[in-house]
């Protein structure tokens, strides 16, 4: 029942902002409306989140799809957690950590924590750009990443991961 309210909530205030935003002459909602939508998105935020990380096809990459998933903590405003990243044989546990600042999300990866990797690849340490959205029946957290080896800059990408709602 709690996440049903929730859910209600964050889709009259995501409704009521694409409203707002087509109605330029219209004063901005009161800071109480936003407080709300912040423990909302906050809430349903922390963690697991699953499915796919791209990178720009370019030579020298491992692939340009990985399977990817993020571990998110939340305190406040503060974002903490553990990303995950694989394909095939290789894989990658990275800590983070990052900002919630409404429905966008910033997470910088700090530290390799557990790896496998072919022998002549390194693996990004990454900047991710993300929104929190609702689409198909669950909450997505998407966007741009950047982020650079160790070497070199990585070839940028995307990620789309999901957390499943909770149905009443």
């Amino acid at each position: 029942m709690k996440r049903t309210y929730f859910l209600f909530i964050i889709c009259y205030l995501l409704l009521g902002t694409l409203w707002a935003q087509e109605q330029p002459e219209q004063t901005p909602a009161p800071t109480e409306d936003k407080s709300i939508l912040n423990e909302v998105v906050a809430y349903e935020l922390s963690g697991k989140w699953q499915g796919k990380l791209f990178q720009q096809n370019f030579k020298g990459i491992l692939s340009e799809e990985y399977d990817f998933e993020l571990e998110i903590s939340i305190d406040g405003k503060k974002v903490t957690g553990h990303s995950f990243i694989g394909v095939g044989a290789n894989y990658a546990k990275i800590s983070f950590s990052g900002t919630l600042d409404g429905l966008k999300v910033e997470l910088k990866e700090i530290k390799i924590k557990d790896s496998s990797i072919k022998e002549q690849y390194l693996w990004c340490i990454k900047n991710m750009h993300l929104k929190f959205d609702f689409e198909r029946g669950r909450y997505v957290l998407k966007g741009p990443w950047d982020g650079e080896s160790g070497r070199d800059v990585c070839k940028p990408g995307k990620i789309k991961v999901y957390k499943k709602t909770i149905r009443a």
